[in-house]
């Protein structure tokens, strides 16, 4: 019976052994798995990150360009709105000349040849026209 409890013993102990031994493996799998777990998980934070970032520049380079087609919109909307004004305008002028047209004196109107005449014998002849 002392031989068969140390045979058991014996036995129990080589289990224990192989227990452990297996139970070691289990160990280092398991840690070799998380960190490899922990290396990809990192990769992926940092790809992430990166991705973010470069989504965020063209989303803000997108919102510059939404803002400058829209300020190229609307200076084309004045633009357009002050040419409808100024065809308006000669339309206007055109349609109404007395309105628009200066009277002289005959005695200022007698003043514009003597004026022409002396304009191109002067240095600056510009004054003189803008006078005329």
């Amino acid at each position: 019976m002392e031989e068969n409890v140390r045979a058991a013993e014996v036995r129990q102990s080589e289990l224990q052994a192989q227990y452990e031994e297996k139970l070691k493996v289990i160990e280092n799998t398991k840690q070799i798995a998380e960190d490899a777990a922990n290396e990809r998980r990192k990769v992926l934070e940092a790809t992430y990150e990166k991705d973010r970032i470069e989504l965020e520049n063209q989303r803000r380079k997108i919102l510059e360009e939404i803002d400058n087609t829209r300020f190229e919109l609307q200076s084309l909307q004045n633009t357009k709105i002050a040419v409808m004004e100024a065809a308006r305008k000669e339309k206007e002028i055109k349609e109404n000349k007395e309105e628009y047209c200066l009277i002289l004196p005959k005695e200022e109107a007698r003043d514009i040849p003597i004026l022409k005449e002396v304009q191109y014998k002067i240095s600056k002849p510009r004054a003189i026209a803008m006078c005329i």
